[in-house]
């Protein structure tokens, strides 16, 4: 009978926690295809195809920084939850060397990364998001260990809603694609404000004991290679395009495949 009732409350747990992701994933597609119907309409093809070719450089190098941490934290703790605190500073250590050393690099390099003055500019500008994203995912990651799902829906949904608001408000002002860049890093920082400060409220608990660096990234160094690759799959065709075409090319591309 005890077994029962335990079976039946993992399967509501997991039930729920389907629904908490399948909303949040849906929002967040539905939100994201807007803001690129957005960006294309009133910035045309070249200002969808800066935005592509600056996030398809940014989003690889967020996950060298995130290092496939996320997913190692989340397995780590669903096991030992007393350990959270100190996966989460060894994991902000981790991130802020080499998120920080990413960061120096892209604004040495980026004018070698395109021969478009606007995507330059735009990875300068949009750099932040090299470490802001693991950060972000950081909490995620402890919030998926505990098996409470509905911070990030509400967490991802917000942010997406007030990026799409902001850039509706921005382009009606006749803000450039510089400046919707903009907002999306400044989206992405409140939303990791949000995280940290869902975090403190009811996940935050003491921890003295001390998670080294180096064993840790050795740790998740599989998960990060896995992650590595698949953001180069993923976006290895809009920088080749950049490279060998216009960003007006990546531009349609971009507006096709969200399709």
């Amino acid at each position: 009978m005890k077994q029962s009732k335990s079976i039946d409350k993992i399967r509501q747990r997991l039930s729920k926690n389907t629904v908490t992701l399948l909303l949040s994933n849906g929002g967040s597609v539905i939100l994201s295809f807007l803001l690129s119907i957005l960006i294309g309409r009133l910035l045309g093809e070249d200002g969808l195809g800066v935005y592509a070719s600056v996030l398809a450089w940014i989003f690889p190098l967020s996950l060298v920084t995130e290092f496939g941490l996320g997913t190692l934290i989340t397995r780590d703790i669903a096991q030992n939850p007393e350990n959270a605190h100190a996966y989460l500073r060894a994991s902000i250590s981790a991130r802020l060397i080499i998120g920080g050393l990413l960061i120096l690099i892209t604004w040495l390099t980026a004018p070698y990364l395109s021969q478009d003055e606007l995507v330059v500019q735009g990875l300068g500008l949009s750099s932040p998001m090299i470490i802001i994203l693991p950060f972000y995912s950081s909490f995620t990651a402890i919030f998926r260990a505990r098996e409470i799902m509905h911070p990030i829906a509400w967490l991802n949904l917000g942010m997406l809603i007030a990026q799409v608001t902001l850039t509706v408000i921005a382009l009606y002002f006749g803000g450039d694609i510089l400046v919707i860049l903009a907002i999306n890093v400044i989206t992405s920082a409140g939303q990791l404000v949000g995280a940290w400060a869902v975090y403190r409220m009811w996940f935050y608990r003491p921890s003295k004991q001390a998670i080294s660096i180096l064993p840790l990234l050795k740790a998740s160094t599989p998960f990060a290679i896995a992650a590595i690759l698949a953001a180069i799959q993923t976006r290895a065709s809009i920088i080749l395009l950049e490279q060998f075409t216009t960003t007006q090319a990546v531009g349609y591309y971009t507006a096709a495949s969200r399709f």
